[in-house]
C-alpha cells in the first residue's frame, strides 16, 4: 500500500471545494430532517473521500433554517474517523459556516442561498456563494459549491 502524508491526505479529503456536499456524491450517507413550526433542521454525515477509497474522515453538515424569515445557518466540517464512529477532532481549515440569506419553500423543496462567513477558509478560486436544495419528498440535498454539483441521499 502506498503511504500518504497528512498534507496529501487533506488534499484528497478537501477535494477542491472542501465541503461535505462535494465529497458526498455517490457515498453512503446519514441524514436526519426535523421541522417544527417554521424551523427546518437537518444533519448529514458521509464518508470522505468518496468511493472507491476507504473513508478516513467523516464529512458532517448541520443546518437550521427559519423558513418564515428565510434565514439560517449551515455548518460543514470534516471529522477524523469513519462515519460509523467519527471523533470530535475537526480537520483544521476544513470548516465552513454558511449564513443563509434566502430560503424559499415550494412544495417539498427548500431552496437556500448563502454566503461563507469566513472567506479566509476558502480554497483559491472557491466562491463564497453557496446554493442548496433540500427536497424533503425525494429525501435529497443538492448543492453547487465551488463549481461542483453534488447530491446527498437521505436514508
Amino acid at each position: 500500500m502506498q503511504s500518504m502524508n497528512r498534507r496529501k491526505f487533506l488534499g484528497v479529503v478537501g477535494a477542491g471545494a472542501g465541503t461535505a456536499f462535494v465529497t458526498a456524491a455517490g457515498a453512503a450517507s446519514v441524514v436526519s430532517l426535523a421541522t417544527n413550526a417554521n424551523t427546518l433542521r437537518f444533519h448529514a454525515r458521509t464518508g470522505a473521500p468518496a468511493k472507491p477509497w476507504p473513508a478516513y474522515a467523516t464529512a458532517v453538515v448541520d443546518g437550521s433554517v427559519d423558513l418564515a424569515a428565510g434565514t439560517g445557518t449551515v455548518v460543514t466540517r470534516y471529522l477524523a474517523g469513519q462515519p460509523s464512529s467519527p471523533s470530535d477532532i475537526a480537520f483544521p481549515g476544513m470548516t465552513r459556516v454558511v449564513k443563509i440569506t434566502k430560503a424559499v419553500s415550494s412544495g417539498s423543496e427548500v431552496r437556500m442561498e448563502g454566503v461563507v462567513e469566513d472567506r479566509s477558509s476558502l480554497a483559491p478560486g472557491e466562491s463564497a456563494r453557496v446554493h442548496l436544495v433540500l427536497d424533503r419528498a425525494a429525501r435529497t440535498l443538492r448543492s453547487s459549491v465551488g463549481g461542483s454539483d453534488a447530491t446527498l441521499s437521505v436514508q
